[in-house]
């Protein structure tokens, strides 16, 4: 046997058990002892580089030349050796699993730096126990996605342990329906949280997404549950409420489409101090009113498939670093009220997005109709004098009808003779009625 295969050129430390050894570290090295000398050498040099065993090995091999690599310490001769004994086998060894492999929950895919369970179907959040800080140093990315979590208040992760390399977590389609400040106490870094298509119906906490101070990016789209319109503007301010600890200056943009909202608190958005572009399309709105130094920083606004019929021009008052709108398939009532947003819309300060789905939907002469495609002035609009007109010209009528019907059914007056004069009338033609005279 080549000195390569000899216990002198292996550490004695793999043989022994020490507090500063982990588990995986201790079965790696009952693994190593038990196997043949020569596959243990390859044993031993995959666990210097950085590689533990727990000891399910069917299935997973690797080439002997990552041996050789690993191994300098060898002669190219016996490497050599080495290298034809281990194809007389089939080419191969056994692969340890990295620690990743080695902890990652059945029916999931744990690489180095990522975490990824699709529609596993896990009942409960009690999957993120098993991502033990020490087992996933280096990891960054956590998507789980197509479960049922349901209540999700407390802490995910072991107890003492925190995630601070994690920048992406992707919890949509989980039927979460409540969320804290624990759901994210442990991850403070992430910069993308992905809610989407969930339950959520209330929080444990004021400002639940506190703790992340480096949240860039928010998506909660379909992810409110079912409440009403004045419950939900409230858990949205509850959801927002930014304070002193986080004023969330690198969260640039909330995405809440598809959420059934029909109202929005003036204040709900004013404490998130960067952010550019807030998304509001395919809700049920009216109107979006903020008041004056709210969203200083607000680039674009998103309100397509909404229920608005006008823009004031006070919106624009109110967001003045705003630069893109999205206004379309909204019922839009293109009347004198909405003729000062068209003319602010000519301007070349404005980035209007799908213009071409922007169109009046009333009055009927204009229906359908692009906005942007209007020249004449809607508050001289013909079709209004001559509605206005006609109005006019009916209550007149009213007027005129009511007043001939009260004429005649107003008593008429007595008339009253007086003297031989007015035996003369028509009325007294009749021979019968004529005064005798003796």
């Amino acid at each position: 046997m080549s000195r390569c295969g000899t216990d002198d050129a292996r550490p004695k430390s793999i043989f022994s058990w020490s507090s500063e050894r982990s588990p995986s570290d201790k079965m790696l090295a009952e693994n190593f002892a038990s196997k043949p000398k020569d596959l243990a050498i390859c044993f031993w040099h995959f666990s210097r580089a950085g590689r533990a065993a727990i000891g399910q090995f069917d299935g997973m091999f690797t080439h002997c030349r990552e041996f050789k690599e690993e191994n300098q310490a060898c002669e190219e001769a016996e490497m050599h050796k080495l290298e034809l004994e281990c194809k007389e086998r089939g080419d191969a060894v056994l692969h340890l699993p990295s620690n990743e492999e080695a902890n990652c929950p059945r029916g999931c895919r744990c690489e180095r730096v990522s975490v990824t369970c699709r529609d596993v179907g896990f009942k409960n959040p009690d999957v993120f126990q098993q991502l033990h800080q020490l087992a996933f140093p280096h990891l960054d990315t956590i998507i789980m996605t197509g479960n049922s979590f349901g209540d999700m208040r407390e802490g995910l992760f072991p107890e003492g342990d925190e995630h601070t390399s994690v920048t992406l977590l992707n919890l949509t389609s989980n039927g979460i329906t409540t969320i804290a400040k624990e759901t994210f106490q442990q991850t403070p870094n992430v910069e993308f949280l992905y809610l989407n298509d969930n339950n959520i119906l209330s929080t444990a906490d004021v400002n639940p997404f506190g703790p992340l101070k480096k949240l860039r990016n928010l998506y909660m789209k379909k992810a409110l549950g079912r409440r009403s319109p004045k419950s939900k503007s409230e858990l949205l301010s509850v959801l927002f409420s930014a304070d002193h600890t986080n004023e969330f200056i690198d969260l640039t943009l909330i995405d809440l489409s598809e959420n059934d909202i029909g109202i929005i608190h003036p204040e709900t958005f004013c404490k998130i101090k960067g952010l550019r572009r807030l998304e509001l399309q395919d809700n049920k709105l009216t109107e979006f009113v903020v008041p004056k130094n709210c969203l200083g920083s607000l680039e674009a606004l998103i309100l397509s498939g909404n229920q608005i019929k006008t823009i004031p021009v006070t919106l624009w008052q109110s967001l003045p670093s705003l630069t893109s709108l999205d206004i379309s398939k909204n019922p839009l009532q293109c009347d004198c009220q909405l003729e000062p947003f068209i003319k602010i819309a000519a301007t070349e300060n404005f980035d209007f997005l799908n213009q071409e789905k922007t169109a009046c939907d009333s009055p009927p002469s204009l229906k359908g109709k692009p906005i942007f495609d209007i020249k004449n002035d809607l508050c001289k609009n013909p079709t209004s004098t001559f509605g206005t007109i006609l109005l006019l010209l009916l209550i007149g009528g009213a007027v005129l009808f009511v007043y001939r019907h009260y004429r005649k059914r107003r008593p008429q007056p007595v008339n009253y003779y007086f003297g031989y004069a007015g035996l003369n009338n028509s009325e007294c033609d009749d021979e019968n009625v004529r005064p005798e005279f003796v």
